[in-house]
Order: structure tokens, then sequence, then C-alpha cells
């Protein structure tokens, strides 16, 4: 007679198996798809870019663009990635843009009911009503545009067990996914960002105000955070060099305001929300920072360039993550 735990744990395993999410993207078709702000219905979950007006100002919109990813971190489809970054290029020249990157986390994709995308959407639709609410004579408004990138945070949809035992494979494919395609749409986001930034507008010489923001939740902090941390130790190490640099009668000689010593962010802000990641990941940046305290140490008007933020109430990082990675470790 086979024993009942592991007559469990076999029906365990055959629901899990047959409930497993297809790997296999949402979003096939690469043409716009428009749509009114709030529109949570799911008339546009095959269109990988979403163009939605907003309810009380017809004529504008903002855009919604996603990039799928599987779990290797390849883009399933390439097309999403030049479709969407070639429609940025267009707006960028007629406006300035506000740029939100998310990545989402564990349990979760890009499918359009997906809590994750409804609130990405409210939160798009609330800021580009914002910028044109503060619209001059305070600044011109920018246009709104938010990049979703998805992957298999949701594997299974067999219920809260089944989807608590993929802690373990979702790491590993977050991880991975780190190191893939992602990492192309956060450097041209930031070199879109930057071209715009340096040029000035046509027949006069008002910069440019473009604004870039990355943000990843749960295991997508996990991915942001790995796909941007050499990005920011090279920065704290080079920029920490400026008073050597200055001693050499280099281009920092000059530098009377001390922007030689300003870390450069990537773009304007990155934001890791609840973030699924040991704090020993963070050991070589915290390092680096701790050794330049002391007077003259950063550039005076040093702006933040990472935020992580993490909640007391978070149960998937306050319990099931050291839980799951206790177990890793013990196997």
């Amino acid at each position: 007679m086979r024993h009942p735990a592991g007559l469990f744990l076999s029906i365990l395993l055959a629901l899990t198996v047959a409930a497993c999410e297809p790997n296999a993207p949402f979003r096939e078709q690469t043409t716009t798809c428009n749509t009114s702000a709030g529109d949570n219905s799911p008339s546009c979950a095959s269109h990988s870019l979403e163009e939605h007006r907003l309810a009380d100002f017809p004529k504008n919109f903002f855009l919604l663009g996603f990039v799928e990813v599987d779990d290797q971190g390849k883009p399933y489809i390439r097309d999403q990635i030049d479709t969407l970054f070639s429609r940025i290029e267009e707006e960028a020249r007629y406006k300035d843009l506000s740029i939100v990157i998310y990545v989402h986390g564990w349990k979760h994709n890009d499918a359009a009911l997906d809590t994750n995308v409804q609130a990405f959407r409210g939160l798009l639709s609330q800021m580009a009503e914002m910028e044109l609410r503060r619209a001059p004579p305070y600044w011109p408004a920018r246009e709104v545009v938010g990049i979703y990138i998805g992957w298999r945070g949701l594997s299974v949809d067999a219920g809260e067990v089944a989807e608590d035992l993929t802690f373990w494979s979702r790491m590993a494919t977050a991880h991975r996914v780190a190191e893939g395609s992602v990492r192309e749409v956060l450097a041209r986001a930031k070199a879109l960002r930057d071209a715009i930034d340096e040029s000035s507008w046509p027949h006069h010489q008002d910069p440019r105000s473009t604004r870039l923001v990355t943000i990843g939740h749960s295991f997508g902090g996990l991915i942001v955070y790995t796909a941007l941390s050499q990005y920011f130790l090279d920065r704290a190490v080079q920029t920490g060099t400026a008073d050597y640099a200055r001693s050499l009668g280099g281009a920092a000689q000059a530098d009377a305001k001390g922007r030689s010593k300003e870390i450069a962010g990537y773009g304007d802000l990155v934001v890791v929300v609840n973030p699924a990641i040991e704090a020993m990941r963070y050991e070589p940046i915290r390092e680096v920072i701790e050794n330049r305290r002391g007077p003259g140490s950063f550039a005076p008007d040093q702006n933040p360039v990472f935020v992580e933020v993490t909640s007391d109430a978070d149960l998937a990082t306050g319990i099931a993550f050291p839980a799951g990675r206790a177990a890793y470790e013990f196997r």
C-alpha cells in the first residue's frame, strides 16, 4: 500500500503539472491597441503596446508597452522591444517623456487581468493627469510612458499551496531573467533618456527634461538589482577617486562644485520594493559607500539614486523568502 504522504505528494504534483501556466507570450500582436484610461477589460490582452486616452483630457494619452521574456531571459517576440522603442523615439521628438519601467515579482505575469498590470495602468493614468494638471506655468507636461517587463513569476495556477511550492524554481528563473534581455531593455531606456536630455529643442536652447524611473517588486526587485548592481558599483568607485584625479591635474581639477564626486544614477531613480534578495548582495556597494564617509566625500547636491523599501507586513519577503532560502541551503 502506498504511504499516505507519498500519495498526497503525487496528487499535488499531478495537479501542479496540470495547472502549469504556458511558457508562451500573452501579447503576440505588436500593433497598438487604443482604449480609455482605467479600462481593465481584456480588450488589449493580446497587444504589446497600449495607448490609453485620459477621461478628463481626451486629447491626451499615456503609453504602456510590454516586453515578455521566457524562463531563460530571452524575448518571446523580438519585435516587442523594437516596436516599443521606435514608438518612444517618435513621441520624444515632440515632447519630453516620463518613462517608468516596472518588473513584477513572484506569482504574477503580464496577463491583462493580472493585478500588477491593472495597478501599473492606474499609476500611469494618475501620473499622466498630474503632468497635465501641473503643466505651464510650472513646466511643460511630459508624456507618460510605461514599460512593463513580464516573465513567468506565476508558473502554476492551482491554488496558494501549489503556487508557494514554485518558490525555488521562480527564484532560479528570476536570476536567469536578470542576466537576459531585460538588461538590453534597461540599457536602451537609459541611453534614450540620456540622448534626449543632452539635446535641446529645435530653434532655441531650452534644455530637454525627460525622466526615467525603474521599479522592481519581490523577485522583480531581485531582477532589477542584479541587472544594475554592477553599474552602481562602478559609478561609486569611479567617483570615489575624484580627489586622486584632481591631484593628477585631470578634468576634476576644475570641478569647483564637487560634481566629480556625484554618483550618477541609472536614469533618475531606481526603486526596489520588498526585494526578494539577501542583504549580503548589497554588501559590496555598502562597503564602498561606507569607506567614503567624512567631510567632502560626496557631492553637495547629490540626489538619491537607489531606494530600497521593505514592509514589515510583507509575508513573502518576511517569511516565505527566509524559509525558502533556508530550505534551499539545507538540501
